[in-house]
């Protein structure tokens, strides 16, 4: 009898509480549908946008941000084959444009994924020291158009090639200037620029006679084209010098 009187209450009081959660689940689920008849035109509109329009924006990020990653990550590495770094000059915007394109068809690139790239943007008072050693160390920089009391400066740090080492043809080219090298020492620092000296070599080409470049600049007196010790795009840089000289 005490079994049956005790677990009759717990079993009425569980189907009441279970009917009582159907109703209401029937009732907010009724109010939720009448909402949309009830409300008005501004009301529609002000409800789609807290309860859809959010959940829509984050879906459509989210996929665009799919997609973005997965073109990041997946479209092919863009290369340049030839870079140019002209020192302390702006060189005429429309002149380098055309110039770039007919580089990119010599060398036969698409000017996109692969491309010719002249830098006008170093500048000795800023930090054109700096970024070409950066530059030359990890092979990035093939070639530099200098005026000639800066070409000196850079010839005497090592920064360019002997030109009569590269076993090209220099009889097509104008005179070769003669700078002095540098000094190959471990206890030479790239700061140590009174000691930058070393064997009278043929560091660079005298741009006077070139009617390309000619027309591009504007403050250089004497430009002067050298080869960037280290360069893995040794034969282009050649080939620009013939353009050049052309």
């Amino acid at each position: 009898m005490n079994l049956r009187g005790e677990s009759m209450p717990d079993l009425q009081k569980k189907t009441a509480l279970d009917d009582d959660a159907s109703i209401y689940k029937k009732d907010r689920s009724r109010t939720e549908k009448q909402k949309w008849e009830e409300m008005d035109k501004e009301q529609r509109r002000q409800y789609f946008a807290d309860y859809y329009l959010r959940k829509m924006f984050g879906i459509v990020v989210g996929i665009f941000a799919f997609f973005f990653l997965g073109w990041h990550f997946l479209k092919p590495a863009e290369e340049t084959v030839l870079y140019v770094a002209v020192v302390d000059e702006s060189l005429d915007e429309e002149k380098l444009e055309e110039m770039t394109e007919e580089l990119n068809e010599r060398f036969s690139v698409d000017g996109k994924q692969k491309k010719v790239l002249i830098d006008d943007t170093f500048f000795m008072k800023d930090d054109a020291l700096t970024r070409m050693e950066v530059y030359l160390h990890s092979a990035q920089l093939d070639a530099v158009i200098a005026d000639e009391t800066v070409w000196r400066e850079l010839s005497g740090y090592g920064f360019f090639k002997r030109l009569d080492r590269l076993g090209e043809d220099l009889g097509g080219w104008e005179e070769l200037l003669w700078t002095a090298g540098y000094l190959d020492s471990e206890d030479i620092s790239f700061e140590d620029r009174e000691v930058a000296r070393g064997e009278t070599a043929p560091y660079g080409v005298n741009l006077a006679g070139s009617r390309r470049f000619g027309e591009m600049k504007e403050y250089m007196e004497h430009p002067v084209f050298a080869i960037a010790e280290g360069t893995e795009n040794e034969e282009r840089a050649v080939s620009f010098l013939d353009y050049l000289m052309e």
